[in-house]
């Protein structure tokens, strides 16, 4: 027997073809699943790879470009160095053209999901583990889970009904508890757990294929990555104790799992939207518009595509609303086909905890891919008249109004060159409280007027010895912190900026004497 054999044999790689020659590359053919991770502690996620075979997986090291245009489910063939129980690929050729799996998961590749509708079929495997002779305990009851998940509510069934209005439902079973011989696994081996689950419930009479997907609740005390929630994608969702008593989580896995990637921000926080359970799934919001039209929720004839500049009604996305529920905007001069999705929420949340707080009565902008929504990148939330513009200034949008179900946008394409007015009526006042040796100082002004919209103000001071403090940024009147005064007369003044960086003139100045 060749030592690469060897190797596989020691750890379990059985039951894919492919050549293991001594002195070569490992290369295996397999189901290719991607999974996504989330840490909500941390703020992190990672995408991670399984190629699976008859009996057994083994964890995928893959390049960035793979990752990105490879689906779950797609027979591949891996060929690449064994490290670690890692197959380390440096080659990675797709089989099939379209995946095997029911459900196809492709994050950021820029095409369109197909509708997601009807029932999806989950099961539900409540897992205890065996591992030499050692059995786990379940972390939930039968009932807890079928409750959290099909249940009245509160249960994941009732929240994908309302957020996606009726189009879809969750149904299927809870099996269990089922027990799974982990023994000869070592570390977070999920594609193995996975595929020993999938054997037990077969053991019970019930067939894993029969579901659209799969969540694996996983046993207290397993061992994986501290702070990671879940996994999901392709079909399958994993959840952890104790994160799994939130019922949210097992709707973001669930998310992901038909498809979904993460409601994030332009600035870079991979769970930064929370106008979205595809974030931070606590509180529970519904799908964000950008989401719900990558699934087909909001049909695309409610998405008006934008060419030139007026006012324009959006209706919110929470109802189901035979409406325009998104604006749709190229971005000028994109050559990576994006486009701002504009949206409009009101207090119509699933289990809120402050919604209003969040983004109630707020316009949403957000930038995803022209045909392809799947992860969302929250720009701005705007109240009545916020303002906002596109970095490279050829697209500034401003709210002129919000009600009950409905808000006016106003949007101009082109360069916007024509500066604010002046701010006037500057008045300041310093004062010290208790112990404090720097002064509390507050300036005050009236508002500048501008064509589209003030984006905020500098507030400048210089001492009698000629230095100048600031600018100090404010994005209202009045303005208050804590500033080192020298004795005497301090001037001050204020300069408007709008969302494309023209500057007004200067205010008049005001003499605070100190």
């Amino acid at each position: 027997m060749n030592r690469t054999l060897a190797a596989l044999i020691g750890l379990g790689i059985l039951g894919f073809a492919g050549e293991t020659l001594a002195g070569k590359p490992v290369a295996l053919e397999g189901t290719l699943e991607i999974l996504i991770s989330d840490n909500f502690k941390e703020s992190k996620s990672e995408k991670i790879a399984f190629l699976r075979g008859d009996r057994s997986a083994i964890r995928l090291e893959l390049k960035e470009a793979h990752l990105a245009s490879l689906k779950s489910g797609m027979r591949v063939r891996a060929r690449g160095d064994l490290s670690g129980g890692t197959l380390v690929a440096t080659e990675l050729q797709a089989l099939t053209t379209e995946p095997t799996a029911t459900i196809a998961t492709s994050w950021g590749t820029g095409t369109q999901a197909v509708s997601v509708a009807g029932p999806q079929r989950v099961l539900v495997m409540n897992l205890r583990f065996l591992r030499d002779g050692a059995l786990s305990d379940t972390s939930y009851s039968n009932s807890e889970l079928n409750g959290a998940v099909f249940g009245g509510a509160g249960s994941v069934n009732a929240f994908y009904q309302k957020s996606s209005f009726g189009i879809i439902s969750v149904v299927g079973e809870v099996a269990g508890p089922l027990t799974v011989d982990v023994s000869g696994t070592t570390g977070c081996d999920l594609g193995n757990w996975m595929m020993r689950s999938d054997d037990a419930a077969r053991a019970a009479g019930i067939d894993p294929t029969g579901f659209q997907h799969k969540v694996y609740m996983l046993p207290s005390g397993t061992q994986c990555p501290y702070g990671v929630a879940g996994y999901g994608g392709g079909g399958v969702a994993l959840i952890f104790a104790p994160w799994g008593t939130h019922q949210t989580i097992v709707g973001h896995e669930l998310g992901h799992s038909m498809g979904l990637g993460h409601a994030r921000t332009v600035s870079g926080d991979e769970y930064g939207d929370n106008s979205c359970i595809m974030a931070r799934p606590d509180p529970a919001s519904m799908n964000n518009a950008p989401h719900k039209i990558f699934m087909g929720w909001i049909p695309q004839e409610r998405v008006q595509t934008i060419g030139v500049s007026g006012v324009y009604p959006v209706t919110t996305s929470d109802l189901d609303l035979a409406a325009t529920q998104a604006l749709r905007i190229p971005v000028p001069g994109s050559t990576a086909d994006e486009a701002y999705y504009v949206s409009y929420r009101v207090s119509q949340g699933f289990q809120s905890r402050d919604y209003a707080k969040f983004f109630g009565k707020k316009i949403s902008i957000h930038l995803c891919k022209w045909n392809s929504c799947s992860t969302s990148n929250l720009a701005a939330l705007l109240g009545v008249g916020g303002v906002f513009s596109d970095p490279a200034g050829l697209l500034h949008f401003k709210v002129e109004s919000v009600g009950s179900s409905e808000a006016l946008v106003r949007i101009f394409l082109g360069a916007d060159t024509q500066a604010p007015t002046a701010p006037s009526g500057v008045s300041a006042s310093a004062s010290l409280k208790g112990s404090a040796v720097i002064p509390m100082v507050t300036v005050s002004w009236s508002p500048s007027s501008d064509n589209f919209g003030v984006a905020k103000y500098l507030i400048y001071l210089k001492g009698p010895s000629g230095t100048i403090s600031g600018p100090f940024e404010s994005f209202q009147t009045p303005y208050s912190n804590r500033i080192r005064l020298e004795r005497g007369l301090t001037e001050i003044w204020v300069i408007a900026v709008d969302g494309s960086g023209n500057q007004s003139a200067p205010s008049g100045s005001y003499f605070l004497s100190y």
